[in-house]
């Protein structure tokens, strides 16, 4: 089973961050995932919320920027880390050859364009040193990815409210990254042609709960809980 590092060891230090990410690798994960935007200017930055607000004190949205006014900009400390916002372009250059697992967001009325996805493609691209999987649970830049990009690795996100009919035979996605509560409305032939993997599971225990037969990996925010228990798959 692997243990990917949701949004990197974001249990202990900022999500979405060099410094996050730099620790989940060094306490063993097999992969991490983080969360990309683009600016208006065509910048993937790693940055889940929809406001800046929470994170970084700025009002507005990653697409409300131009990169060069983001660049730098502090995010909130864990732990006395500093840590920045950082671009998956200048990630993808300092980190070493990980396994990550790249989540496309789409803000509510800001659907990205081909040009934005070839933009994405083309940092992944530029950075084969690293395993790239992109996962979504959007449909249009599902199909965007698809088009532009059909040897990437895809793969679709369930929401605690999404409908398990997003799930058909005929789509082509890997992976599955299904929230942990969805398990037994998953059907059997999802288990068989599909890489699941749950979020978010932060303590051993709780894997008990959920069937783990055939589970590809789990999403959490705590990677060096599942080192001792879970050996890689």
């Amino acid at each position: 089973m692997r243990i990917i590092a949701h949004r990197g060891f974001s249990g202990r230090y900022a999500e979405n961050t060099e410094p996050a990410f730099r620790a989940a690798l060094a306490v063993g994960a097999d992969a991490v995932e983080g969360d990309v935007q683009c600016t208006a200017d065509g910048v993937w930055v790693l940055f889940h919320d929809r406001s800046l607000r929470r994170k970084v004190g700025l009002a507005g949205r990653i697409p409300d920027y131009r990169w060069d006014d983001l660049r730098g900009r502090q995010v909130r400390v864990r732990r006395r880390v500093p840590a920045s916002l950082t671009s998956l372009k200048d990630l993808a250059e300092r980190l070493p050859p990980t396994e990550f697992f790249v989540e496309v967001k789409v803000l509510p009325g800001r659907p990205y364009d081909r040009s934005q996805i070839e933009g994405l493609v083309r940092v992944l691209m530029e950075h084969p040193h690293h395993v790239w999987r992109v996962i979504t649970a959007d449909r249009p830049t599902r199909d965007l990815l698809r088009q532009v990009a059909p040897g990437i690795p895809r793969g679709l996100v369930l929401f605690p409210w999404s409908p398990i009919e997003e799930v058909t035979q005929e789509e082509d996605g890997t992976y599955l990254f299904v929230h942990r509560r969805l398990h037994r409305r998953l059907p059997a032939w999802v288990w068989a042609s599909r890489r699941v993997v749950y979020y978010t599971i932060n303590r051993p225990s709780e894997l008990k709960r959920y069937r783990t037969d055939g589970l590809y990996g789990i999403e959490t925010d705590w990677p060096d809980r599942f080192r001792s228990c879970c050996p890689s798959g």
